[in-house]
């Protein structure tokens, strides 16, 4: 029963401090306020550099392949093509290490939670469709960059990616990782 008892007032005081720590924005801060529920600023920072980090392997996959496929000396693939296999390759990297590594704590919005099977391929599915926005909004800035203005396809590619990487952020952390609740949050 003391054991209990200890345990009950340790919850209370974690659920003090975090009540405590919540953001109180009084303007709009992307990406603090979600699903009804304040995420600590720390914690919201935090995720953003993991998905910051993650897209980096996503433009190291995104150059490769657009390499391969686009570049004259290789493939030599029409541009808007070559750009939709490499942003749709690097998307499955990020999803794949934003789920385990960058939001793995949190649980669907849809309610399905953590999963193998099919909720993890819905839940997939969910994530392809905010990012497809984003390859779409890609194929069409790197052409107003390259084609359009002459500038450099490399130079180009990674002033689209920096874009896209806000809309991305922005909107799964809103839509497909949103915080149901701070209750059992791992800080790692």
């Amino acid at each position: 029963m003391e054991a209990e008892n200890r345990q009950n007032a340790l919850a209370e005081t974690e659920r003090q401090f975090v009540n405590a720590t919540m953001v109180q924005a009084k303007t709009h801060v992307p990406g603090a306020i979600t699903a009804g529920r304040k995420l600590p600023l720390p914690d919201r920072l935090r995720q953003f550099v993991k998905f910051c980090l993650v897209g980096g392997s996503g433009v190291l996959v995104d150059m490769g392949v657009l390499y391969v496929l686009a570049d004259p000396k290789t493939l030599a693939v029409n541009l808007a093509f070559s750009k939709v296999c490499a942003a749709e390759i690097a998307l499955v990297n990020n999803f794949l290490w934003n789920e385990l590594w960058t939001f793995r704590t949190l649980s669907h919005p849809m309610g399905e939670g953590r999963g193998e099977g099919f909720p993890r391929l819905r839940w997939f599915l969910f994530f392809n469709a905010i990012c497809g926005i984003g390859i779409l909004f890609a194929v069409l800035v790197l052409h107003l960059f390259h084609t359009l203005l002459g500038w450099n396809l490399y130079l180009s590619n990674l002033l689209t990616i920096a874009l896209v990487t806000l809309w991305n952020f922005g909107m799964n952390v809103r839509f497909n990782w949103a915080t149901p609740s701070l209750e059992g949050t791992n800080r790692i």
